[in-house]
């Protein structure tokens, strides 16, 4: 079902929901996918920096140490 809305632009999906009284809900324009290439699709949550990222980095590795 998802490669049916592949061709489908954002200006066109707001004016489908607009007119069809379904709430839109898009992210800024700012946003894009991590990934080059790839889309957006789906629900997302609000993340808020707090500290250092140096826990997320090294948890993959293992090396991430309890203070």
């Amino acid at each position: 079902m998802l490669r049916a809305f592949d061709d489908l632009s954002t200006p066109l999906v707001a004016d489908a929901c607009l007119r069809s009284g379904v709430p839109l809900r898009a992210a800024p324009a700012g946003i894009g996918a991590v990934t080059p290439g790839h889309r957006i699709v789906g629900r997302a949550l609000p993340a808020r920096h707090h500290g250092s990222v140096d826990v997320f980095l090294a948890a993959p590795t293992g090396t991430a140490r309890n203070r």
